[in-house]
């Protein structure tokens, strides 16, 4: 499998920023509105508010034809609750205590860290993720001879090596 690597246009990265922005607004917006409704209250408002945009953009679009006798429905309620509910319920949660500024850095920083750690332990990560279909990322803890054969030096395994569970004993 090759992947075409396109030049970002102009307008790529205007919607980019329209994007970050709204996505940004949000967390100041949950912290004004968490003060004053909660965080239970806050997530059913906004789960009800998604689920009726959905529903109206499925029906006018003709995606409401689907067969909801074979739907996954405990596989579904799983996915809503783990990727949409939690993750709601969390935020809100977290922001009656800390600025909304540190709660989006902190959502935002998941995937970098993610991508950091791929980057440790497979040097050649994008390569093997693009290019690989069966590729697997390396369980850890992982080896010394490991790190030391994806390019890090010794004194960068040594500091690996004090995160807990991250390099082998």
């Amino acid at each position: 499998m090759s992947h075409d690597f396109i030049r970002p246009k102009p307008l790529d990265f205007v919607i980019l920023l329209v994007l970050s922005i709204i996505w940004g607004s949000a967390f100041g917006a949950i912290k004004i509105a968490v003060d004053s409704t909660g965080p239970f209250s806050l997530v059913a408002v906004r789960t009800l508010v998604g689920f009726l945009v959905l529903f109206v953009f499925l029906a006018l679009s003709g995606g409401l034809k689907l067969n909801f006798a074979r739907l996954p429905y405990r596989r579904l309620l799983a996915i809503g609750f783990v990727g949409t509910l939690l993750p709601f319920f969390l935020i809100s949660w977290a922001e009656q205590t800390v600025d909304s500024a540190v709660a989006g850095l902190l959502n935002g920083a998941g995937p970098l860290v993610t991508v950091g750690r791929a980057a440790v332990v497979h040097a050649d990560f994008p390569r093997q993720a693009l290019t690989n279909a069966n590729f697997e990322m390396q369980a850890l803890p992982v080896t010394r001879d490991h790190l030391a054969a994806q390019g890090l030096g010794p004194k960068f395994i040594d500091y690996m090596a004090t995160w807990d569970g991250f390099v082998a004993a």
